[in-house]
């Protein structure tokens, strides 16, 4: 603010920027012009597209006569600044959620019929910030395609990957698949169609990879039997995070806050939550936990995991620092078929129920509160049936799959 003028800008943040205005209410408020320039803007903008903005909270029980009756505020004289606090972490994050719209029902044309669609699958490319998302069926030959978005329409455009029949992630020019052996990956070059081959140099009983993430040019793989690797695809080396067994065991994982690695999964019951430093693949720190994992997610923006398991009817948000389980987050329905956090917003989606009653659930990680469920079928339908989702890293863009088509959530404003 140094050298501009203060009532100008003042007027711009609380009549355009801001997402809230909180006024702090006492007798010597009125008193004050900058108090009043203050009211004067938060005021205006309620009036002309936002009630509610403003917020009262009478410090001392003293409300002031532009107050009115009808009008509700907080008195701290009454109630706690504890519950305060409380309150308006539940409005803030509440916004993150309630300017979602559903902004398009991409029809997918290689899908015939509600069975195939079952094995109809979506990622977000990295890159892209939610505008263009790679498609394809488990069950059906070259059907890699992508939704790519310009100005104003989605376009959809046929991927000729060298014969790649699925997608695992894509960055890029760059798509991530796992064709056949799991121990393989294929990265291949949309530009020249050029296609290499990588073995990870793991021994293991079990091939099946049961979770990939992907930050910046770094690929995790949690493997059947415990085993973690790291690929990067800038210098295409890996690094063995930790070590497996010839158990069978569903393992998941992804990258906190600080670049390290959670490992969770459902080894004979509630095993406990593993951090690993990847460079030196050293385990840092073991956090307990209260179910058999059947979805990880972290929250970096938030420091915490989010887990799911496969019959409850509860996700948990534990702290990645004291372990202790933040929140419990109530499922629409028993069970969890997919489920993702934004990571730079505290935003996770997820489906729960099975593939028969599914539920698409937005909630925010800070505050365990479901912010809403998000309709992918038409009005009156009893259920969804989602089959995937995808999400940007910034938490704008939620793509669902629901029979032949991809139903597209974006953040009123970001669109």
């Amino acid at each position: 603010m140094l050298g501009r003028d203060g009532a100008d800008y003042l007027s711009r943040v609380y009549f355009a920027e801001a997402r809230c205005c909180i006024a702090l209410i006492s007798q010597a408020y009125d008193q004050r012009s900058w108090a009043q320039l203050e009211r004067r803007s938060a005021q205006a903008r309620e009036f002309s597209t936002e009630p509610g903005f403003l917020i009262p909270v009478l410090i001392d029980g003293y409300r002031p006569l532009w107050l009115l009756p009808t009008r509700i505020y907080f008195d701290l004289k009454t109630r706690t600044l504890s519950e305060l606090v409380t309150l308006l972490i539940r409005r803030m994050v509440a916004t993150l959620i309630e300017g979602f719209d559903k902004t398009a029902e991409l029809v997918v044309p290689f899908v015939e019929g509600p069975r195939l669609s079952m094995h109809l699958r979506v990622t977000v490319d990295n890159e892209s910030r939610g505008r263009r998302f790679i498609v394809w069926d488990q069950e059906t030959p070259n059907s890699l395609h992508a939704f790519s978005k310009d100005e104003k329409e989605w376009r959809l455009i046929p991927l000729q990957a060298n014969g790649a029949k699925q997608c695992a992630l894509c960055t890029g020019d760059t798509l991530i698949s796992f064709p056949e052996s799991t121990e393989v990956i294929h990265l291949y070059d949309l530009n020249s169609n050029e296609c290499q081959a990588y073995r990870v140099p793991r021994r293991g009983r079990y091939t099946s990879i049961y979770d990939f993430k992907l930050l910046g040019s770094q690929l995790l793989l949690a493997y059947c039997g415990g085993d973690c690797w790291l690929f990067d695809l800038n210098s295409r080396v890996f690094h063995r995070v930790c070590e497996g067994t010839d158990d069978a065991t569903w393992t998941y994982a992804d990258f906190d806050s600080d670049g390290n690695i959670v490992v969770g999964g459902d080894a004979r019951g509630a095993a406990p939550l593993k951090v690993f430093c990847p460079s030196k693949s050293q385990l840092l720190r073991t956090l307990k936990s209260p179910i058999s994992v059947n979805a990880l997610s972290c929250s970096p923006t938030e420091g915490r995991v989010l887990i799911a398991g496969g019959t409850s009817v509860y996700a948990y948000a534990i702290s990645l620092t004291s372990g202790e389980v933040d929140h419990r987050l109530e499922l629409n329905s028993r069970g969890i078929e997919k489920l993702v956090c934004a990571r730079s917003s505290p935003i996770a989606a997820l489906i729960s129920g099975d593939r028969h009653s599914s539920t698409l659930e937005v909630y925010s990680v800070a505050t365990g509160i479901r912010l809403g469920r998000l309709k992918t079928g038409d009005a009156g339908e009893e259920w969804d049936e989602c089959h995937d989702i995808a999400m940007s890293q910034d938490g704008q863009t939620i793509v669902a799959v629901r029979a032949d088509k991809l139903i597209v959530f974006e953040k009123l404003g970001s669109a």
